[in-house]
C-alpha cells in the first residue's frame, strides 16, 4: 500500500535506524543496518569444582542476526552481508568433548521465551587443533533460515580427563565467529575463558 511507514529498530544503542530498501516495486525487504552481529557472547559451566571422569555442561549464549554490517562510515548496500553460518570453536585442555545437548533460540537475553524448536540436528561438529568446532547453518540459497535478532544458546558436555591431576584445572576457551555470503573467512566476535 502506498504511503509513509515508521521504521523502528530494535537496537536500543542507536538514535535512529539505518536501513537498506532493496526495491520500490512490489514486496520490499528492509535490512536494519544498525544491528551488528552477533553480540554479548557469554559462556558458563555448571560446575566449579570437578574430579576425573566427571561430566561438565557448558553453555555458550550470543545474540545472532541475519546480516552483518561492516564497521564503516558508508551506508552502501555492499557493506551489509548475509550471514550464512555461525561457529562455536572450543579449544580445551584436560577435557574430552562428549556431545551437543541442545541449540535453542530465544526472543530475549532472559532466555524465557523460546523461538521455534531445538535446531541441534542442523549443526555439525568437527575437529580443530586442540578442540572442536560446532557449526550452525544460518542461511540457504541466499535467504536467512531464521528471524532475527535472536538469542542462541548452545549447550554441550565434556568429560574431565586424568590430566587434571597434574595441572589442577580444566580450561577451555570458546570463540564465536560467523561467515557471510561474500567471504568464506570467519569473522571472530568474542571469546571467553572458563576454568573449572
Amino acid at each position: 500500500t502506498d504511503g509513509y511507514y515508521m521504521i523502528v529498530s530494535p537496537n536500543e544503542d542507536e538514535d535512529a535506524p539505518v536501513i537498506t530498501v532493496d526495491t520500490a516495486v512490489g514486496d520490499v525487504n528492509l535490512i536494519d543496518k544498525t544491528l551488528r552481529a552477533p553480540a554479548s557472547v557469554d559462556k558458563t559451566a555448571d560446575k566449579d569444582d570437578v574430579v576425573v571422569d566427571e561430566i561438565v555442561t557448558y553453555t555458550v549464549a550470543f545474540q545472532a542476526t541475519n546480516y552483518y554490517t561492516a564497521d564503516t562510515d558508508s551506508n552502501s548496500e555492499n557493506d551489509t552481508h548475509l550471514i550464512t553460518e555461525y561457529d562455536i570453536t572450543d579449544i580445551f585442555d584436560n577435557l574430552a568433548f562428549q556431545s551437543v545437548s541442545s541449540i535453542c533460540m530465544y526472543s530475549d537475553e532472559d532466555f524465557e521465551t523460546q523461538v521455534g524448536s531445538d535446531i541441534k540436528s542442523t549443526a555439525t561438529v568437527s575437529d580443530v587443533t586442540d578442540g572442536k568446532n560446532i557449526s550452525i547453518p544460518w542461511a540457504n540459497e541466499g535467504a536467512p533460515l531464521y528471524n532475527s535478532p535472536v538469542w542462541v544458546v548452545v549447550t554441550y558436555t565434556m568429560k574431565v580427563t586424568a590430566g587434571i591431576l597434574d595441572d589442577g584445572e580444566a580450561v577451555n576457551e570458546a570463540t564465536v565467529s560467523f561467515k557471510h555470503a561474500d567471504s568464506t573467512d570467519p569473522v571472530e566476535v568474542d571469546d571467553d575463558d572458563e576454568t573449572v
